[in-house]
This record gives structure tokens, C-alpha cells and sequence, in this order.
């Protein structure tokens, strides 16, 4: 199986996501009381659905619409580089883990690194084997690590601009999963099938400083 080179891997995580320090102790925000936007909820139909009508094939990926992440100088910024500032507003509609391998061994002076990501934590995007892309790197004497990141399908709201209503991909980071998933809880009071209808405000969060590699965290809240 030919090598994955470092040129040819995914550009959708930014370098402080990739390799950020984990176990901050930094106090979380207290996350604003849910409100429900006016959009109706959308359906999203499984595979197995479109397939009996004729849509065989569906396959949503992270090539499927403008991946965005949080950038290591505090902003987002999609794949498409357009700007979204500190913050921005959004309806979730899925989300779902994506796994990265990180693949480092010392050469000389200087540290290579080879990256690959998984869904199912056995098929690359590519459809080769993980397991064995990372045989061969342990074969050429890599160290091999992986990073469970959170990517959610969403709509932004930006009423007024050429964004509003348009679908994301947001690649969020590992140390910042806890964060979404106690601002998910809150929101899920409004019941699973109206979750799609909640207006969520992502933001970029105070800067952690006291880790060997600072980085600005994701924020999340519930807009009122």
C-alpha cells in the first residue's frame, strides 16, 4: 500500500488542534438558559431511505461541505477561507466522532509527522486499511498516537449575509468535546425531535496559557 505523504493529508485541522495539550484546568463558562429559533427542524434521511428511492450511494464526509475550525490565532475559518471572526451562530443537526492518528518520529534535528483520519477507527478517507498505513510507519520506526475530534453538520444563522442558511462542518477540537456535550445537555431538554431548532452561538474561548502549547478553546452557548 503507497505511503500517505504528509502533503497528501487532510488540510481540515488546524496545527494547534493537531497537537494541543490536554487536561486543563480552566473553570467552563456557565452556559445560557435554551431558546428555540423560528426555523422549522429539517430531516435529515438515512442512506437506506434514499436508496429505496432511487439515491443510492449517500455518503456525507468531511468533504461534503465547508469544513470550519477554530484557528490557532483565536478565529474560524472554513475551508473555503472565509473569516467568521470570535463567533458565530448555528443549528446542529448531527454530529458525530472522527478519529486522528498522529504518526512522529525524530529525523535529525527535526520531528516528521504523518496524519491520518477514520470514521470507524479501521477505514481511511482513501478506503485503504488504518491499521495498515500505521504498520508500515511503525515498521519505519514512527511512534504512533490518536486524538478523537467531534465534527457536527450544521447551519449557520446569519441573517443579512451571503452565510445565512448555509451548511458547515465543524471540526471540534478534543479538549473542547466536554464543553459541547454539557451545553448538548441543556439543549436537549427541548426534546430530540426539536433539537435541529435550537440556536446555538459557537465562540472562541478564553485562551489557555498555562500548558506547554497555549490555545484558544471552543465556547458554546444557547442564544436566548
Amino acid at each position: 500500500m503507497p505511503l500517505i505523504k504528509p502533503e497528501e493529508l487532510d488540510p481540515q485541522f488546524d496545527t494547534h488542534e493537531q497537537f494541543e495539550t490536554q487536561g486543563s484546568t480552566e473553570t467552563l463558562p456557565a452556559t445560557q438558559e435554551k431558546a428555540i429559533s423560528d426555523a422549522p427542524a429539517i430531516a435529515l434521511m438515512s442512506a437506506e431511505t434514499l436508496a429505496e428511492q432511487g439515491y443510492a450511494g449517500f455518503k456525507l464526509d468531511w468533504t461534503s461541505f465547508p469544513q470550519m475550525s477554530l484557528k490557532t490565532e483565536g478565529y474560524f475559518e472554513d475551508y473555503d477561507k472565509n473569516n467568521f471572526g470570535n463567533s458565530f451562530m448555528c443549528r446542529v443537526f448531527s454530529t458525530r466522532p472522527r478519529y486522528c492518528y498522529r504518526s512522529e518520529k525524530v529525523v535529525g534535528s527535526k520531528k516528521e509527522k504523518r496524519l491520518y483520519y477514520s470514521y470507524d477507527k479501521k477505514t481511511l478517507d482513501s478506503g485503504d486499511l488504518l491499521e495498515d498505513a500505521l504498520n508500515v510507519d511503525r515498521a519505519e520506526g514512527f511512534t504512533v498516537s490518536s486524538d478523537e475530534y467531534l465534527e457536527a453538520f450544521v447551519q449557520l444563522h446569519a441573517p443579512g449575509t451571503a452565510f445565512d442558511g448555509e451548511y458547515r462542518t465543524l471540526s471540534i477540537s478534543p479538549s473542547s468535546k466536554g464543553r459541547f456535550w454539557g451545553t448538548f445537555m441543556i439543549a436537549s431538554k427541548v426534546g430530540a425531535d426539536k433539537m435541529s431548532s435550537v440556536l446555538w452561538k459557537m465562540s472562541v474561548g478564553q485562551k489557555i496559557t498555562g500548558v506547554a502549547n497555549p490555545y484558544y478553546p471552543w465556547a458554546f452557548s444557547l442564544v436566548n
